[in-house]
């Protein structure tokens, strides 16, 4: 206790730090029943934080708070980790929300052609202005890799409280233990284990391609698609 970091910095150990599990500093969510995260009897409420359902198993529905992902190797060869539900998800539920670092689009263009050479991108673009990266912090739907064919989820630009926001949707009723798919619709180039889903579909671009997803139709609260290249989503913006 007396050599966590977090308490010297006054601030809770979250599942993302480096405390050991077992630290009593550990913040351990709410216990509240359907209906009742909305005073300050909720701790989360209190401390102004958002239910987590790994952490407050009693209120995540009532809260219409994300559904519990599990994070496990990727079914598909070579796709690395994916995102999993852990129980089932009923069509045009929401699933989570595509969080990370707000970042303009000048410095989007600026990271990208970096995390190519690093062949791993989180870009999602949310709107002309800014762009959403998952490099450095974000949530389990970094983990949630790409189907043409047979995608499960579905991405939407939503109006919240003023700002755009990225959430994740499902396209179909999902099985618990089923993996999250959702189309990243590369516009050049294309992930690598595709090929396996479509073998007629060949690399089209080399050098730079920031793989940020699209914000077309985030107005009319459509499905996004995502990735384009640097240079060619720098070109658009720079004619608009």
């Amino acid at each position: 206790m007396a050599d966590c970091q977090c308490m010297k910095r006054g601030h809770f150990c979250d599942k993302y730090c480096q405390c050991p599990l077992d630290c009593p500093n550990r913040f351990k969510g709410c216990r509240c029943k359907a209906g009742r995260c909305r005073t300050k009897a909720c701790p989360c409420f209190g401390l102004a934080r958002e239910c987590d359902p790994d952490l407050c198993t009693m209120c995540h529905f009532s809260c219409r708070r994300h559904k519990r992902l599990l994070i496990a190797p990727s079914d598909i060869a070579g796709a690395g980790w994916g995102a999993f539900a852990h129980s089932e998800i009923r069509k045009g539920e929401f699933v989570c929300e595509y969080l990370g670092e707000r970042i303009s689009q000048h410095e989007a263009d600026r990271r990208g052609p970096m995390y190519d050479v690093r062949n791993r991108s989180y870009l999602f673009n949310l709107n002309s202005e800014a762009v959403i990266d998952q490099h450095r912090k974000g949530n389990k739907s970094k983990f949630a890799n790409h189907s043409e064919l047979n995608p499960n989820c579905g991405s939407r630009i939503i109006m919240v409280r003023g700002d755009h926001r990225i959430g994740i949707f499902a396209l179909r009723d999902i099985a618990a233990q089923e993996e999250l798919l959702f189309n990243y619709r590369y516009r050049e180039g294309e992930v690598v284990w595709t090929k396996e889903e479509h073998e007629s579909m060949k690399a089209k671009a080399h050098g730079h391609k920031r793989r940020a997803k699209n914000a077309a139709g985030a107005a009319a609260g459509k499905p996004m698609g995502h990735m384009a290249s640097t240079a060619a989503a720098a070109a658009k913006r720079h004619k608009r």
